[in-house]
C-alpha cells in the first residue's frame, strides 16, 4: 500500500548504483584504514536503525522524525479505537538488523531489517467480533498469537549522523495488514452494514447490459491499440541487445589502475580473494568514479553485470544510450531525485571482466575534457569528435 502523499525523495545517484558492488569488497583487507572506517560506519547504521525502531515500537510517533528523515508514521490520522489496536500491534513488533553498509563520505547507505509482527489476518479470523476493540487488543496481546516475518531494505542517509532516509518500506509492510483492521472497525460503526442483504441485491438485467457493453468496449480498444506490422520498437536501453561478439579492447587492469592514479583518482576499495580481483577508485569530490573487476567465474561476472544494468535502469531521469563494442554508454539527464544532476555511465563487460565508469555533472556544468581522455586511454570508449 502506498501512502497517498507527495512522493518522497529517493536516494539514487552514483552512490546507490555503486552499493550493488559492495559484495566485491566484503573481503577487502589491503586498505586497513578504509576497513576500520567502514566497520565503524556500519555499526553506527545499525545503532541508528535500532533507535528508529525503539521510537516506533514505543509509539513515540512525534519523536520518530529525529531518526527518520521522511516518516510515513508521523502523519498517521487515527480514531481512538484504531489507535488502541495499532498501539497493541506495533508494540509487539520485533526487529533484527541483518545487514548494514554505507559510506559517510558519500552520505548514503542501506540496512536490511528482518521484521516479525503479529499476523492480523489470523487475528481477524480468530475473534468473534472483528469490530470489538477490546477483543482485538486481547487477541493481539495473547502470547500464542501467530506471527510472520519479512525483510525490508531501508535507505540510510548521513549528515553528521546516520538516520533512516525513508521508512516507507516499514510503513507499507505493517500498515498494509492494518488496513483490514481499520475496515472491520469502520464496519462495526456503520449501521448500514447490519443487513448484508442490502448491499448484495443485484439486478440481472443491469448485469447483462454491463457485460455486453464491457465486451464491446474491450474489442474496440484492442482493435485501436494493436500495432501494425510496420511499427518499430523504441530505440532505448530496454530494447537494444547487448553485443554477441566479445570485443575486448581494454588494457590490463594493472595498467588501468596506474592511469587512474595518474589522473588523480584515489583507491577507495580493493579485493583480491575468492576468485575476484577488484578495485574502486574515485575523485575526491565523487565526480569521477571507476569500479574495475575481473572474475575467475563467468557466471559471477554476469551476475554483477545484470545487477548494474538493473540499478542504472531505475535512475529517474531522461535516459539515452548506445553500444560501442562491449561498452554500454548511458547518459541520464536531470535526475530529479538527485538535484537534477546528470550521470554519464560506461558499463563494459566481457566474459570475465567488468568496468563501470561514472561521471557526475551538476546542472549547467560541463564534463572536464580530461575525464574523456582517461576513458579513451584505457580503451573503454572512443569519444566522438564534435
Amino acid at each position: 500500500m502506498k501512502k497517498e502523499t507527495i512522493m518522497k525523495k529517493r536516494l539514487t545517484g552514483i552512490a546507490a548504483v555503486t552499493l550493488s558492488f559492495a559484495l566485491l569488497f566484503s573481503a577487502c583487507s589491503s586498505d586497513k584504514k578504509n576497513e576500520k572506517d567502514n566497520e565503524a560506519g556500519n555499526e553506527e547504521i545499525v545503532e541508528a536503525v535500532e533507535n528508529y525502531f525503539k521510537q516506533l515500537t514505543n509509539m513515540s510517533l512525534s519523536k520518530i522524525t529525529k531518526y527518520a528523515e521522511e516518516s510515513s508514521f508521523s502523519d498517521l490520522d487515527l480514531k481512538s479505537d484504531e489507535f488502541d489496536v495499532l498501539n497493541a500491534y506495533i508494540e509487539k513488533v520485533e526487529f533484527e538488523v541483518t545487514e548494514a553498509e554505507g559510506k559517510e563520505k558519500k552520505g548514503t547507505g542501506t540496512a536490511t531489517v528482518e521484521i516479525t509482527y503479529v499476523d492480523l489476518d489470523k487475528i481477524l479470523n480468530s475473534v468473534d467480533d472483528p469490530s470489538d476493540v477490546d477483543e482485538l487488543v486481547e487477541a493481539i496481546n495473547n502470547k500464542k498469537a501467530k506471527t510472520k516475518s519479512d525483510e525490508v531494505e531501508l535507505d540510510m542517509s548521513y549528515d553528521d549522523k546516520w538516520i533512516v532516509a525513508d521508512d516507507e518500506p516499514v510503513y507499507d509492510l505493517l500498515m498494509d495488514s492494518f488496513e483490514d483492521v481499520r475496515d472491520a472497525l469502520k464496519n462495526g460503526d456503520d449501521p448500514q452494514n447490519t443487513d448484508p442483504a442490502i448491499d448484495t441485491t443485484e439486478d440481472p438485467t443491469v448485469d447483462t447490459t454491463t457485460e455486453s457493453t464491457t465486451e464491446s468496449t474491450t474489442e474496440s480498444t484492442t482493435a485501436q491499440t494493436t500495432p501494425t506490422s510496420d511499427t518499430e520498437p523504441d530505440d532505448t536501453y530496454e530494447t537494444r541487445p547487448e553485443p554477441d561478439v566479445v570485443d575486448r579492447h581494454l588494457i590490463s587492469l594493472d595498467e588501468v589502475k596506474s592511469i587512474l592514479t595518474e589522473a588523480g583518482l584515489e583507491l577507495e576499495n580493493e579485493n583480491n580473494s575468492n576468485g575476484t580481483n577488484a578495485f574502486e577508485m574515485v575523485k575526491s569530490d565523487d565526480s569521477f568514479n571507476f569500479i574495475v573487476a575481473e572474475f575467475d567465474d563467468p557466471a559471477t561476472c554476469r551476475q554483477y553485470y545484470e545487477m548494474f544494468e538493473e540499478n542504472i535502469s531505475e535512475l529517474n531521469g531522461m535516459k539515452s544510450d548506445e553500444w560501442q563494442g562491449n561498452t554500454h554508454h548511458y547518459i541520464v539527464k536531470n535526475i530529479a531525485d538527485y538535484d537534477n544532476h546528470t550521470y554519464e555511465l560506461y558499463l563494459y563487460r566481457d566474459e570475465k571482466a567488468l568496468v563501470l565508469c561514472m561521471i557526475d555533472t551538476a546542472p549547467g556544468a560541463d564534463v572536464p575534457i580530461e575525464y574523456y581522455e582517461v576513458i579513451e586511454k584505457i580503451g573503454l570508449y572512443d569519444i566522438p569528435v564534435v
